[in-house]
């Protein structure tokens, strides 16, 4: 992962361009996904409040109804993760069916509503509703919305007091988590995830997420000339392991053509031309083990 302070650099320098070409509300809404975020990690929590309100507000200038909705969902997301329930189960009483429960601004709306009857122990109409959206997103092929499914499933299940039914549906998480290379999805859930997690220690995956959280969340990448994205991290660990470009993008589900232009800028960002002097240099800055 990056630095705190490289990912509030790059974050800001797309903000700035998005401000100057007059709002997209796609890129705002992607942007204040991360921005709260980092706010929250950085322990400013007043100021991460404020990007919230202020993204719900602008999106509500702009008049689009699923932006509004996802921006309003992005607030009661971050809510949830501050403890305001008040907050939050105002936003979840206003819930009403989306007419497309699949389309990407309405599935945080889901997740936070089964978190929201989890909350209130109605365990049966959580768990319906968790188990009918995993079965739609796994017909759809939408893994990454199936994986956030099974984690807050797992979670409803540990709560339920179900923990054989909780394992069952973390391991299917960490199925597509391994795959994916997703981490942050799981640490943000919490000590709670890690109580879960512990129960699968002989899991490779399980253990390193284990390990991460008791880790700094990020690598010092203050030698290179620009720091590598997220994403970059994740192609360069494979390129380290030497699968191929068409391996990688399986792996990750990206295109081969996205994986060469992640390749070609790492190149550019360690200052190398090929694939094994990039493995030995980040190993050399220890970015990679």
């Amino acid at each position: 992962m990056i630095t705190l302070p490289a990912a509030w650099r790059e974050a800001n320098i797309a903000l700035a361009l998005e401000q100057q070409a007059g709002g997209v509300p796609d890129v705002s809404l992607r942007l204040y996904d991360v921005l709260p975020k980092l706010e929250t990690l950085n322990g400013t929590l007043d100021s991460a409040r404020r990007m919230a309100d202020d993204l719900v507000a602008s999106m509500q200038r702009g008049g689009i109804t699923n932006a509004i909705d996802r921006a309003r969902g992005l607030r009661a997301e971050l809510m949830f993760r501050l403890g305001d329930w008040a907050a939050f189960e105002a936003y979840a009483q206003g819930y009403h069916p989306p007419k497309q429960p699949l389309f990407f601004p309405y599935r945080l709306e889901t997740l936070l509503q089964i978190r929201y009857l989890a909350r209130r122990k109605a365990w049966d109409e959580s768990r319906r509703l968790m188990q009918e959206q995993a079965r739609l997103a796994r017909a759809a092929g939408y893994l990454e919305y199936e994986m956030e499914l099974h984690i807050v499933g797992a979670l409803l299940e540990q709560a339920a007091g179900n923990s054989s039914n909780a394992i069952r549906m973390l391991a299917r998480a960490l199925e597509i988590g391994r795959a994916g290379g997703y981490v942050r999805v799981f640490l943000d859930e919490g000590e709670e995830m890690r109580t879960l997690l512990a129960q699968l220690r002989r899991d490779d995956f399980a253990a390193s997420l284990l390990a991460a959280f008791g880790k700094p969340a990020h690598i010092d990448q203050s030698a290179l000339i620009e720091p590598l994205t997220e994403r970059e991290m994740d192609v360069l660990k494979l390129v380290a392991e030497g699968l191929s470009n068409p391996e990688i993008a399986e792996k990750l589900y990206l295109s081969v053509g996205t994986v060469k232009t992640h390749v070609k800028h790492i190149y550019g960002k360690l200052g190398v031309d090929d694939r094994v002097t990039a493995a030995g240099k980040a190993r050399e800055l220890g970015l990679i083990n």
